[in-house]
């Protein structure tokens, strides 16, 4: 073990022998800054919730993509970007020893095509959506898959029907619910696991027709804590007012005794929000992991340490923020996804091996900031290059903040670790500020009652789609008053941060790890005096 100075925030951070044994199986140098800098590196990389109308840099067609007007590089449509009317190689540049690596990478970006929007796999009626693949019939989702009729949802994945949810696993008719796994027809609920047919759960777990409960463990018919008959139960039930139901749910779950962490069929692992890993530490909202550390947001990986996003079957990943589909073997890349293997310091680069600081790249091999070179030329110039980024303290880090295209607030960075725009700017952060819309109302587009006042990026109005009448009249949810920016953040606020504390266990006074800050409300048990108290 090696306590080292985050060259970041100042910080100690503790490196790991296993860490050892990853960094020389991987050939990268220990990291120079702390785990937590590390991921706000990663995900101010990741514009996935922002879009701008703008117009396709090759068919001039307009379409909603991650980029603005004002990137400084070309952007295409999705359907040009896939198409064979362009070859990235055309923009190849020949490595000068006598610059900086990131500098002749720079120069390389900015005349690289790039991908309005990211979608892979299948999709059908999914147009207004980001960071996705294999989705169906699914309107404002951003980083989700294999979903079927789902709006207005973020880190949503295998799901059907549901309407803004946060953190979405598994689940099915499911509204306004937080951190979920594996839920049926569930109602402003967070936390919870195989739950149903119910209204206001939080930390429940194989319980069914409850409303307004927390910690509940294979129960039925419970309303606000109480066992009732059925016939009670959906007497009480029944003509509920929301707005004071919600009221003294929030009360609730913030007064409650709460598990150190969430999550279920864990092995070794420590993190928040983890279902089925093996070996998995300081991981969040992660499934399917096995020996992944310092993980956030990833489906299906082995051997995994420093990855944002998003996963579904790779293998020896490092210091990467959203790549997947069977690839291994990756370091310090962005976008990158479907059969990778081995590439670095890559962006938006497609089944794609031995690359070297290589953008939009799409089934070559042996390039090197885009220019071909044979397995032996690649080989060689790659080891030299290296050695001089060592020298230069350029090797063994992710992509420097400064080179993303996005501002800090673009990105899901200000989500899960907010700053207001003049601490942003007083780390080195661009920021960007919105413009006001001027949207009219009527008919199917309502005002949002924040009326742009707030820092969420409200859009001041916003359209009800037919699909959504649907779905609240059939379930007697009540119609939206903020519109689809300003409910996200609403649900952000429910969440803790994916980060641990160091506490002790209210019952037993046993050491613990938790993502519950010390100076919370909530009273926080270990495991087993959670499960001693609650099952």
């Amino acid at each position: 073990m090696e306590t080292k100075t985050c060259q970041n925030c100042k910080k100690d951070f503790v490196i790991d022998s296993e860490d050892f044994n990853f960094y020389e199986k991987m050939k990268v140098p220990p990291p120079t800054w702390c785990p937590e800098c590390r991921l706000i590196r990663r995900m101010n990389w990741a514009n996935e919730r922002n879009l701008y109308r703008r117009k396709c840099s090759l068919c001039q067609n307009e379409f909603l993509g991650m980029f603005s007007e004002a990137t400084s590089f070309p952007v295409y449509c999705h359907q040009c970007w896939w198409s064979d009317k362009w070859d990235a190689t055309q923009y190849a540049l020949d490595y000068d020893p006598n610059m900086p690596f990131f500098d002749q990478y720079l120069k390389l970006r900015n005349s690289v095509p790039r991908a309005g929007v990211i979608r892979q796999g299948f999709n059908k009626n999914s147009e207004y959506t980001n960071c996705e693949s294999n989705n169906k019939n699914c309107f404002l989702l951003f980083s989700g898959n294999f979903n079927e009729n789902c709006s207005y949802c973020y880190i949503c994945n295998d799901s059907r029907d549901c309407f803004d949810c946060f953190g979405s696993q598994k689940n099915e008719k499911c509204w306004w619910c937080v951190n979920c796994f594996g839920c049926y027809n569930l109602k402003y609920s967070q936390d919870c696991v195989a739950c149903r047919d119910s209204w206001f759960l939080f930390g429940c777990r194989n319980s069914h027709d409850c409303f307004g409960c927390v910690n509940l463990v294979n129960r039925q018919y419970c309303f606000m804590n109480k066992q009732l008959s059925k016939d009670e139960y959906q007497k009480s039930v029944t003509n509920f007012n929301f707005s004071e139901m919600r009221d003294k749910f929030d009360e609730m779950r913030t007064n409650c005794i709460v598990k150190d962490l969430s999550g279920s069929h864990n092995i070794e692992s420590s993190g928040n929000w983890l279902y089925n890993c093996k070996n998995a530490k300081n991981c969040f909202m992660s499934r399917e992991l096995e020996d992944a550390k310092n993980v956030f947001y990833v489906t299906q990986g082995k051997d995994l340490l420093d990855v944002y996003a998003f996963g579904r079957g790779v293998e020896n990943i490092y210091e990467t923020a959203r790549v997947g589909y069977q690839s291994a073997n990756l370091a310090f890349c962005i976008n990158c996804y479907t059969a990778n293997n081995n590439l670095r310091y890559c962006d938006h680069c497609h089944s794609c091996s031995d690359l070297f600081g290589c953008v939009g790249m799409h089934k070559k091999q042996f390039c090197i900031l885009n220019k071909q070179y044979s397995e032996t030329e690649f080989n060689n110039l790659k080891e030299k290059i290296i050695a001089k980024m060592t020298v230069s303290h350029e090797y063994g880090e992710f992509f420097p903040i400064e080179l993303s295209p996005f501002c800090f607030n673009e990105t899901p960075a200000q989500d899960f670790f907010p700053l207001t725009k003049e601490q942003a700017q007083a780390k080195g952060y661009r920021w960007r500020d919105h413009e006001r819309r001027h949207y009219q109302v009527g008919g199917n587009i309502v005002s949002c009652i924040h009326d742009q006042k707030c820092n969420h990026n409200c859009t001041g109005a916003f359209r009800v789609t037919p699909a959504e009448l649907k779905f609240y009249k059939a379930d007697n949810i009540p119609h939206p008053t903020l519109c689809p920016n300003c409910r996200h953040h609403a649900r952000l606020e429910m969440r803790i941060p994916p980060r641990l504390y160091s506490r002790t266990c209210a019952k037993c006074a046993t050491a613990i790890e938790t993502s519950y800050a010390p100076d919370r409300l909530e009273i926080v048990y270990c495991k087993k005096c959670y499960q001693q108290e609650v099952y």
